[in-house]
């Protein structure tokens, strides 16, 4: 799946085979831009990673809760 990595750059190029609706995923979330949807994915990956989600376990299973920040302590 991935052709080359260079960890010594702040560029690295890859290529990913993609189904459609991979890449229909991606581009929404980029606002039609495919390798902003990806950065965003990846972003979205190390939050949940770092919260304790891990790939094996059965998202069916877990939820979510989004807050917003409270304007009174601006």
């Amino acid at each position: 799946m991935v052709n080359r990595i260079n960890l010594n750059s702040d560029k690295t190029q890859f290529s990913l085979n993609l189904s459609p609706e991979q890449k229909a995923i991606l581009q929404m979330i980029g606002n039609g831009n495919l390798k902003q949807g990806l950065l965003v994915a990846i972003d979205q990956a190390g939050h949940f990673w770092n919260c304790g989600l891990e790939p094996e376990m059965d998202l069916r299973f877990v939820g979510l809760v989004t807050t917003l920040p409270n304007q009174d302590e601006d």
